[in-house]
């Protein structure tokens, strides 16, 4: 099988979520963060055949950019994988699961929304970039009884902040996650909000789904 370049684009973001990535028989890709606070899912175009565990995903990706237009076969025994172009192969091995730390088999059970709402890939990248010049940890999603405000700040300190209005809402609400959680892809998000404590982000095109839980 070969990879497709958004594919590639899946795996480098599921890379900076957690190293360790287990590919299942199928066309579903799964990832959780060691401290299992963000879970991400998608679906790709490709189709495993077989069950194949890695432990450092960055390096496995490493080796596919070695080649310019890689085969990747997948032995049955489900122990190798074989990154093959031309006369040239790299025999890569498959990870041992008792170091790995991999999703939960059942999918979760998203509690269901109290709030919900759009954020779109340009706010994606105006958090990240404003985060970082501010030098602030927090992002917010506020509803005050009017409207619903996106912050990015520190919330421990009252620091400078950066706001943008999402839209109204009538509830009145404060729910807060880390700015280092914003490991999604840069896309368009429909984001679901539950007081259980933990959002869930839907692409709008495409078939991504993350979990990230909220902060007390």
């Amino acid at each position: 099988m070969k990879f497709s370049k958004e594919t590639i684009t899946i795996l480098k973001n599921f890379a900076a979520i957690n190293g360790n990535v287990q590919f299942k028989p199928g066309s579903v890709l799964s990832t959780i963060t060691p401290q299992r606070n963000i879970m991400a899912s998608v679906t790709i175009k490709e189709v495993f055949p077989v069950e194949f565990l890695i432990y450092d995903l960055s390096q496995f990706l490493g080796v596919l950019s070695l080649f310019d237009d890689p085969d990747i076969i997948f032995e049955d025994d489900m122990k190798m994988a074989r990154i093959k172009e031309g006369r040239t192969q790299i025999k890569y091995h498959a990870a041992d699961r008792s170091v790995l730390v991999l999703p939960p088999e059942k999918q979760i059970k998203f509690p269901g929304a109290d709030v919900s709402f759009t954020v779109t890939q340009q706010m994606i990248s105006a958090i990240q970039k404003t985060g970082s010049v501010l030098s602030v940890p927090d992002v917010s999603f506020i509803g005050d009884g009017a409207n619903l405000i996106l912050r990015v700040s520190d919330i421990k300190s009252g620091s400078n902040a950066y706001e943008v209005e999402l839209g109204s809402t009538d509830k009145t609400f404060s729910a807060n996650i880390r700015l280092d959680s914003m490991k999604m892809l840069s896309q368009d998000y429909t984001v679901e909000l539950s007081s259980k404590k933990i959002s869930k982000w839907t692409a709008v095109n495409g078939d991504m789904t993350v979990y990230v839980a909220l902060e007390s």
